[in-house]
């Protein structure tokens, strides 16, 4: 039949990656990585792999013990995107 509205997709995965950090003073940190996240996943006509994860580089600040801001680039797949975060 056809499916209208939304159709479910289920995947099932894990990640793998790599980062590192670099101390630019006692309160900034910078952060990069690079992450690969292959799935399986069943659609209602098919059954397929998928490619998640991508890469990032991105400050986080310490603005108290108890407070951090995380901002810069992340991406999903190849495609980039900024972001900012809060930790508390």
């Amino acid at each position: 039949g056809e499916w209208s509205g939304y159709v479910p997709v289920v995947y099932i995965g894990g990640v793998a990656g790599f980062a590192f950090q670099a101390n630019i003073n006692n309160d900034l940190t910078l952060t990069g990585e690079i992450t690969y996240a292959p799935a399986v996943g069943m659609h209602p006509n098919w059954t397929g792999y998928v490619f998640h994860g991508g890469y990032g580089l991105y400050l986080i600040y310490d603005v108290r013990s108890d407070l951090t801001i995380n901002a810069g680039i992340r991406s999903l797949g190849w495609m980039p995107g900024l972001f900012i975060g809060f930790s508390f």
